[in-house]
């Protein structure tokens, strides 16, 4: 159990009484005491931190077990179409024998449960312009095969692979004056490419992480949007008030949205 300043201090007090009985000073300026009342702040801040990192590994520990969600997306990114899976007789898992990184097509990868209990693994590559599209029939048959041989018996498990939902936007930027417009562009398309590719592992877009990614690029004081929206396929546009849960699980931005984004210089004298 975690002990409070309090306790660290009293218990260090007794010690010094048991070991030191003639250092008996009773003013809280006394030097025994200052060094107790230091010495009992350091347990106490290495405690806290201690605790801290301790929470920190369990959640990443929890989150990478096997068969949970984050699980699932991050070897769903370790196909490679074209080979097939061979059984580890040691670890009682299918792995590739050779790793190749030229054969992993999958660029995302998120998963999430369906109404019946089963999970659904959402899934799309880059063509050669850097968008995320869907994949050939041929290519999901094969991811669909690899995800029975890795999954967790009696998981069921859906594979979607369609068109991209669009993501625009329509609002102004305000920076730093001492920036050019060009150089806030261009580190706001650099943030906004990496939000795209590194969506979390349920592909829920979330109206403030747009906000926040935005305002760390160097430069950037606030953004102000009049209206964030989502088109998914084949479907009416969606205005993101808070999160919205992508139908495909990933997107692409218009290819119009910079146009509809203003920039406001600050100028300081």
């Amino acid at each position: 159990m975690d002990k409070t300043l309090e306790e660290i201090r009293a218990e260090m007090i007794a010690k010094k009484d048991e070991l030191l009985p003639e250092m008996n000073n009773p003013s809280v300026v006394a030097i025994w005491y200052l060094l107790c009342d230091l010495v009992a702040g350091v347990i106490k801040t290495f405690q806290d931190i201690f605790n801290h990192e301790k929470r920190q590994l369990e959640i990443e520990r929890e989150r990478q077990r096997y068969g949970k969600l984050d699980w699932l997306s991050r070897e769903a990114k370790k196909f490679q179409y074209g080979d097939s899976l061979d059984w580890n007789k040691k670890t009682g898992q299918s792995s590739y024998s050779i790793i190749d990184e030229s054969k992993q097509i999958i660029a995302i990868a998120t998963a999430s449960e369906n109404n019946n209990g089963g999970l659904v693994m959402k899934v799309a590559k880059l063509d050669a312009g850097g968008l995320l599209v869907a994949l050939d029939a041929n290519e999901q048959i094969a991811f669909k095969g690899y995800m029975e041989d890795i999954k967790v018996s009696g998981t069921d498990i859906g594979v979607l692979s369609q068109n991209a939902d669009v993501v625009s936007a329509v609002g102004k930027v305000y920076f730093d004056g001492n920036y050019m417009e060009a150089t806030i562009r261009k580190g706001i398309m650099e943030v906004l490419e990496t939000y795209r590719l590194s969506l979390g592992t349920e592909g829920i877009i979330l109206f403030n992480d747009v906000v926040r990614i935005i305002r760390s690029v160097p430069g950037v004081d606030d953004v102000l949007f009049d209206d964030l929206t989502v088109t998914p396929f084949g479907q009416p546009l969606v205005k993101i008030e808070r999160d919205y849960l992508l139908a495909a699980g990933y997107f692409n931005y218009a290819d119009d949205m910079m146009d509809f984004i203003g920039f406001e210089p600050r100028y300081t004298v």
